[in-house]
């Protein structure tokens, strides 16, 4: 079983140091896209990793929004390196994700799993206006603060009574979470679609947040559907959702996060709460010392 991991780093070389040491597995690689507005943090990183074997800090960089269609290209960008090589399945977490299981847990359990596609999401319903109204704020860098978003909810009022833009043609929409763990033969699928049909790409301009439909349209309505779980594998706590953002875990987290069935959770911050992490590489360590021991006897 060889995996892959991509991740979307933006920002805190301390906490990205700490995540790739969590992330160590012979059997694993990890693909790191750097936000084009951290050259500090590429810098760091390519110092440091510039000639490994299993790290991979990719080139090409995308001056990431949240929320904009930089965030799928960022993500295209980690997809386009990884199918270059031949995995059996591939993650994508963000820098301030974590693994909670030790990775060799999470190698067996995908070997147990072998062909199941995870990716937590369902018909977009309700949401359509997401791509098939005009958002207009969707790649302005400030479009979390207050003002701009009830300016982008003034303009998206009447549109979603009179406009349906005409995209996306005979596909279904699905929406959902933008982490997934799926396999390479689906990865590589998507990376061909789109490479054969650059409209679809094209049709995401002024769409809302795309990172959480983008990848679940072209699942969803290929032949893949019938192996997908829908399921993440991430435990993200939704508690602030109205501010757009997951909870930040802090140590008081642990016992919840080491019982949750989930492979990895988001989000942390060391800056916030460095302990908590550190927790985490502790007991992965132990639990990695103790399935050695079962194996020497």
């Amino acid at each position: 079983m060889k995996m892959a991991i991509m991740c979307l780093a933006h920002k805190n070389f301390e906490q990205i140091e700490y995540l790739i040491q969590a992330l160590h597995h012979n059997s694993v690689d990890v693909y790191i896209h750097v936000d084009q507005k951290n050259d500090g943090l590429y810098s760091q990183l390519m110092d440091k990793y510039e000639h490994s074997k299993k790290i991979y800090i990719i080139n090409r960089r995308i001056s990431v929004n949240r929320g904009g269609l930089s965030v799928v290209e960022a993500i295209l960008a980690l997809m386009k390196e990884v199918v270059q090589r031949n995995y059996d399945y591939v993650s994508l977490i963000s820098g301030q994700c974590f693994p909670i299981q030790s990775m060799e847990y999470i190698i067996n359990f995908l070997e147990l799993n072998k062909g199941n596609e995870y990716i937590e999401g369902g018909v977009i319903g309700p949401n359509f206006w997401r791509l098939k109204c005009f958002n207009f704020f969707s790649e302005n860098k400030n479009n979390r603060k207050m003002a701009i978003r009830v300016l982008d909810n003034i303009c998206r009022r009447p549109q979603k009574v009179l406009i349906r833009r005409k995209t996306f043609k005979w596909l279904g929409l699905y929406k959902g979470s933008t982490w997934f763990t799926i396999t390479y033969d689906c990865l590589k699928y998507m990376v061909d679609y789109i490479d054969q049909n650059p409209i679809y790409l094209r049709d995401y301009r002024f769409s809302y947040c795309p990172d959480e439909s983008f990848f679940h349209i072209l699942v969803m309505n290929s032949e893949y559907k019938s192996k997908v779980i829908n399921n993440d594998l991430m435990e993200i706590d939704w508690i602030n959702q109205i501010q757009g953002s997951p909870r930040v875990y802090n140590v008081n987290d642990y016992e919840m996060l080491k019982s949750s069935p989930k492979l990895f959770a988001r989000k942390f911050d060391i800056e916030q709460d460095k302990e908590i992490v550190l927790q985490l590489m502790s007991s992965m360590n132990h639990e990695e010392e103790e399935e050695y021991k079962i194996l020497s006897l």
